[in-house]
Order: structure tokens, then sequence, then C-alpha cells
């Protein structure tokens, strides 16, 4: 796998670039998210069917909705974590997900891992091959 930041060809100062921009946008996306979730903690306090589920098998039914499709093949890999949410949502958002990656990229095979940090558990979405173009459309018109 390719980590953009270990590229040998970056010069130096198009490193310094992109970490400050990646640096600026990764703020930028945490502040929102943090503002979107207290939002929507206000909005859906204890109506919205959330629950504990265990990553390993909330990752099961990601991989059972993609194979039923004939789609990609997910890898669990880690260590799994209890979290608590809306299981089916999650599902679909990770298949959409997944669904969108192999389109964009043509990578067929993807490793899903889970971590905790403070109050929150973060999905990582590895494969090996292309990077992501700068601007992807997430959603579909039509």
């Amino acid at each position: 796998m390719l980590i953009v930041t270990d590229d040998p060809d970056m010069d130096s100062a198009y490193r310094l670039h992109f970490e400050k921009e990646m640096s600026v946008a990764c703020g930028a996306l945490t502040e929102r998210l943090e503002r979107i979730s207290e939002a929507y903690r206000g909005d859906v306090s204890g109506a919205w069917p959330m629950s504990d589920i265990h990553s390993g098998s909330l990752i099961s039914l990601i991989m059972r909705r993609i194979a039923v499709r004939g789609g990609s093949v997910v890898t669990p890999t880690g260590l799994p974590l209890w979290l608590h949410g809306d299981s089916f949502s999650l599902v679909c958002l990770f298949d959409h997900l997944i669904e969108r990656l192999h389109e964009v990229t043509g990578v067929d095979a993807f490793d899903i891992s889970v971590e905790a940090a403070s109050n929150w558990v973060f999905f990582d979405i590895a494969w090996g091959g292309g990077l992501l173009p700068c601007r992807v459309p997430c959603w579909k018109v039509g």
C-alpha cells in the first residue's frame, strides 16, 4: 500500500504544501463532524434505534451484504471493538462506500479495521492499488 507522504518522488516543497493542506482539511472535517454530531444527538437523542454491536459482527454484516450483490471481497483486520450505533445504517453506509471505491479505483479487495480514540471508534477502509482522485463525487444524482 502506497502512503502518499512516503512517495520518494515527492519534492520537499510539495510535501510541505500537501501536509499543510491535509492538516487544514482534517481540522475542518473534524470540526464539522463535531458540529454535525452535536446537532444529530440533539435531534434524535433516545429516538434513533441504536444499540451496542461488536465490530466483528458489523463487519460480517457488511461482508454478507456486499457478497449478496456479488461485490468486492472485504477482509476484517485488526482487533475488534464494541461500538454503539445504528447497525443497519452503518452496514448501508459501508456497503455504499466500498461500492463507490470499487467504481473509482477498480480495486476488488478491501480491508476494514476499527480503532478506538477517546469517545470515538474509527473505521479504516484500506486497499492495494490506486489512490483516489482529488475530487470524487460520493453520491450519484438521478
